[in-house]
Formats: structure tokens, C-alpha cells, sequence
């Protein structure tokens, strides 16, 4: 049995050493689950919005409904999103499987449909819409849900057997049992790719394991792991705790199967991975969602601020080369997400270029900071051009300053 790798074209699962090469990226599970629910909400919205135009426009002859009818138009598809990502419906088993699904998706849709009618009598607006459009709209929408579910269905099964993995999965544990759960997974195309088995000593002799615990973090720092999943017959719970301090590192899922019991912590919920239950130990640092939003908010600020700032930044930058011989801006390799090394832009404060194993921390009086450099250190104004950092996705507005790679070590 050949090893599952990272590697488009499979070579060695452990990661080679030295500098890192550009690797195919995964499609993600969860943008490609954040657009089809993006398409569901626009479905749902234009589809109540045709039959009002046919019923209450063409039909009733009421025109300009659409300032009166756009609160329940926005509003269902809304609540129907929030509802259906509550009850799991938006997952990757879900989206493949729709029919298993089918009959707990229309009661979820009822419940939405019995909110959205009470808070229309609460708000006191009920009686200025059509209940013949809303029935129609209600019954019409759960069958459009299921036939784009059927459809995307149909387009994520295409892909996944095409050996596109949408969620990457590392198994980490004893290996028999590593093994089942793999082969398990690996049984139907459900959307999940086991990229590889990871296991205490990571014997390289067995053609079955990609590497150890330290191989397992090293990959997942160099290439996207949506979730690792801890499979052991008996751990004590001095062990469990140290794996999962170590994993923590990781900004990916930590699923513990429950082989054994008698073991109590900070479990945040049970959740399934094909047919299995599994202990979830560590959520994501930031879902797909988030991370989306946040990095609008971050790449818009720093946008605006730089623009803003430009004249601040220009005169820097001149009163930096009137001062001292030397390039205006410092590039000092940082760690960025998940380790990922970064070139962090700066204003030069120093009549040094230090980077990499050669740096040295600043110190007071340190001789080596220019007479501008003084100031843009107390002022933090050597720090604006990390904006745009922030605009290229390396950094983010708010957050920890990430540390020279030297300091860090």
C-alpha cells in the first residue's frame, strides 16, 4: 500500500528539509461550504422576490412591494442559514449525502418558517403580506434547497473522486487502528482525503506511516491539515495532555476518538467523521467564515490607512534618507500563521540590516539607532509599513506582533 502524501505527484510523505517549494493547495471544505450556502440564501431570496412579482404584482395588481416585502425576503434566508449551519446541514457529509438528510432539513425549514410568522404577528406586520405568497414560497423553497443540494451534490462528487479532497485529515495514533479508520474514510467518496498516518515513533520501515509527531507538525505548518485525529486503544492522562499541547500549535481540528473512557477535560463537543463519533478537542482558531470577514476588515483598513497616511509615511521616508546612508525600509523574516516565515516590512531605525540567526534585540542607548530611528521607535511610526503587510494577508490589524524568526527560537 502506497503512502498518502501532501504531494500532487506522491512523492515521500515526510516533508523534505530546506527551503519550501510551492505546493498545490487543496480545495477548501469550507469556502466551497461558505459558497453554496451563499448560493442558497441568493436562491431563496429570488425566488420569493419571482413570486411576489407573479402573485402579489402580476396576480393582486399591488405594485411597489418590494420596500415593504425586502424584511421577510432578507430575513428567511438569513434565519434559514443560521438554522441549517446549526443542525449540520452545510457539512461535507450533508452537502454529498443530501437525501439523508432530506427529512430533518424540512422540519429544520418548518421551524424557520413558524419564527419567522411569529415574529411577523409580534412586530405587528403580519397582515400587510400575502399569506397565499408566503405558503407558496414556504413550500416552493424547501424543494429548491433540495435540488440545489442535489446538484452540488452531484458537483462534489465529481470532484472527490477525482481524488480532490476537500477536508485534509492526519491520523495520528496506533496504527491498526489508524489503519480501520483510514480505510473506513476511504471506503466512498465523501469528500475527506487521509494524507497521511502519524504514529509515536513514526516507524519509517512501515510502508503505512508518513512519519512521527514532530513530522506530523512540520507538515501541518507547511501544508493546510483541516483536522487531526488522535486514535489510540488506552492513553493515560498525563500523555493525552502533553499530544495535545503539542497539536495546539496546529490551527487545525483535534477530533479524539473515544477508544477508551474514565478520561475527563476540556471537551467541547461530540461531533462524526463518516458514521464515527469522536470527542472534538480543539476547534479551529477561526472558521472559514471568519476568517473571510476578518480579512475584509483587514485588508479595508489597511487600505484606507494607508491612503490615509501617506503623506506621513512620504516624509518619513525622506527624513530617514537625510539622516543616515542606508535603504528606507528593513525586511526581517518573522513567523506568520501556523510558523509560516514572512517578510515583515519596517522603517529603518538602525544603521544596521540585521536578519535571520545574526539579529540582536535592541537595547537602551543601543549605538546602532539613528537619531530619526529614535523617534519612530517611541512614536511606533516604524511600524506603519507592516500595513502593508496586513493588505498582502501576512498579518492582520488586530493581533499579536509576530517576534524576529532568532528571538522566537
Amino acid at each position: 500500500m502506497s503512502i498518502e502524501t501532501f504531494e500532487v505527484n506522491q512523492t515521500p510523505a515526510k516533508p523534505a528539509k530546506g527551503p519550501k517549494s510551492e505546493q498545490s493547495m487543496p480545495l477548501r471544505e469550507g469556502y466551497l461550504r461558505l459558497g453554496f450556502m451563499g448560493l442558497e440564501m441568493v436562491s431563496l431570496f429570488l425566488l420569493g422576490l419571482m413570486i411576489a412579482h407573479g402573485y402579489v404584482v402580476m396576480f393582486l395588481q399591488e405594485p411597489q412591494i418590494f420596500p415593504l416585502y425586502s424584511t421577510p425576503l432578507m430575513l428567511l434566508p438569513l434565519l434559514m442559514a443560521l438554522k441549517f449551519n446549526r443542525d449540520g446541514f452545510y457539512e461535507t457529509p450533508a452537502l454529498i449525502k443530501p437525501s439523508t438528510i432530506a427529512l430533518d432539513l424540512m422540519k429544520s425549514a418548518g421551524t424557520v418558517f413558524i419564527i419567522l410568522i411569529i415574529i411577523g404577528f409580534l412586530s405587528g406586520l403580519a397582515h400587510h403580506y400575502s399569506r397565499v405568497w408566503y405558503v407558496m414560497w414556504a413550500a416552493s423553497s424547501v424543494g429548491v434547497s433540495l435540488i440545489l443540494r442535489g446538484a452540488f451534490s452531484h458537483f462534489l462528487n465529481r470532484i472527490t473522486k477525482g481524488d480532490a479532497g476537500l477536508s485534509q485529515v492526519a491520523i495520528f495514533g496506533d496504527l491498526p487502528a489508524a489503519l480501520k479508520l483510514r480505510a473506513q474514510i476511504n471506503a466512498e467518496a465523501n469528500g475527506l482525503k487521509v494524507v497521511g498516518i502519524y504514529t509515536e515513533n513514526g516507524n519509517s520501515l512501515d510502508a503505512n506511516v508518513a512519519g512521527s509527531l514532530e513530522d506530523l507538525i512540520e507538515a501541518g505548518q507547511r501544508f493546510h491539515i483541516d483536522r487531526v485525529i488522535i486514535v489510540k486503544d488506552t492513553i493515560a492522562r498525563f500523555e493525552l495532555s502533553r499530544l495535545l499541547r503539542t497539536l495546539s500549535i496546529l490551527p487545525s481540528e483535534v477530533l479524539l476518538y473515544p477508544g477508551f473512557l474514565g478520561i475527563s477535560g476540556g471537551f467541547s463537543e461530540i461531533t462524526t467523521v463518516h458514521e464515527n463519533r469522536f470527542i472534538r478537542v480543539q476547534k479551529k482558531p477561526i472558521s472559514e467564515w471568519g476568517l473571510l470577514a476578518k480579512s475584509l476588515f483587514d485588508k479595508s483598513v489597511a487600505l484606507v490607512a494607508l491612503v490615509g497616511l501617506s503623506p506621513l509615511l512620504l516624509a518619513t521616508a525622506v527624513a530617514i534618507k537625510l539622516d543616515s546612508k542606508g535603504p528606507v525600509f528593513f525586511r526581517q523574516k518573522r513567523h506568520g500563521y501556523n510558523q509560516k516565515e514572512i517578510n515583515v516590512w519596517k522603517f529603518r531605525t538602525m544603521t544596521v540590516m540585521e536578519n535571520g540567526s545574526d539579529y540582536k534585540q535592541a537595547t537602551r542607548n543601543d549605538s546602532r539607532i539613528t537619531r530619526i530611528g529614535s523617534f519612530l521607535r517611541k512614536s511606533s511610526i516604524d511600524e506603519l509599513p507592516q500595513l502593508f503587510n496586513v493588505l498582502a494577508g501576512e498579518m492582520s490589524i488586530v493581533g499579536p506582533r509576530p517576534h524576529p524568526i532568532a528571538l522566537n527560537e
